[in-house]
């Protein structure tokens, strides 16, 4: 039996979801099993949990949580022009994954993902302040010039122009991006989003909606190593990097973060 009062409306989005998904050319290919988990997701499940145990790996995730998490957000979102989601948790948890996967389930045209990444310090700024070694942490980002692109993208103001890191380039390309007036979910992800720390707190009122991606010490720093691997540095200099920079700014957002709508939990 259909739970939803608005299951009419959500079993018309089902259908448009999974169409946009087959029809579209960068979509992944989906499993028949993987349809039904996402029209069941939006049609037939209790929505109202707020943890979630799940398998999604950093750079993997299985559908039907997506598909769960993406149904609990739209039912949220229903009577709403604009709804801004927060994707938090610590470095290495999955969060750009979470984002481009909900990004991908959600109408094409929707949704927009507006990473805070983009809001890093350049080199040149870290080296005068002395912050080079801790790039990464709270007090390495533009936090003024970050809250204010969210006020900015509450207001509904039409074609926000978003600046996006380049990992490749160690560097911020401004204006890499484009937050449409027509997008109603913004996908907001970063490290320190439920921080509970001034000034990061202050964002809180700006999300309709947050999500915390809770992965275990251990794990995220298995991942890093991965990462840091992947990008060309040695084994040693990862280590080094990870264990005077990465673990850090892990603790910090794992021992002061804000109470989050859903907290999902990863476990390997």
């Amino acid at each position: 039996m259909v739970r939803d009062p608005d299951s009419g409306a959500a079993l018309i989005y089902a259908c448009q979801c999974v169409h946009s998904i087959l029809g579209g050319a960068k979509r992944r290919m989906l499993r028949d099993s993987d349809i039904h988990a996402f029209r069941k997701a939006f049609v037939h499940e209790d929505l109202s949990f707020s943890r979630w145990r799940g398998n999604m790996g950093v750079e993997d995730y299985d559908m039907s949580e997506i598909a769960s998490i993406a149904a609990k957000i739209f039912k949220q979102a229903a009577h709403k022009d604009r709804y801004v989601v927060a994707i938090a948790g610590p470095p290495g948890a999955g969060k750009s994954t979470l984002s481009a996967a909900l990004h991908d389930v959600l109408p094409q045209g929707s949704s927009v993902v507006v990473p805070m990444d983009g809001f890093h310090y350049d080199d040149a700024i870290l080296d005068r302040r002395g912050l080079r070694s801790r790039k990464g942490a709270p007090e390495t980002f533009d936090f003024a010039g970050f809250e204010t692109l969210v006020k900015r993208i509450r207001s509904g103001e039409p074609d926000i122009a978003i600046p996006v890191f380049d990992r490749s380039m160690e560097l911020s390309r401004a204006a890499a991006d484009i937050v449409a007036s027509d997008a109603k979910f913004i996908l907001v992800e970063g490290n320190y989003l439920l921080l509970d720390e001034d000034p990061w707190r202050r964002l809180a009122p700006l999300f309709d909606f947050s999500i915390f991606v809770d992965v275990p010490r251990a794990v995220l720093e298995e991942r890093l190593m991965r990462r840091w691997l992947g990008h060309g540095r040695s084994e040693a200099d990862a280590r080094a990097w990870i264990a005077g920079n990465d673990m850090p700014n892990v603790d910090r957002v794992l021992n002061a973060r804000a109470q989050a709508g859903l907290v999902l939990e990863v476990r390997d």
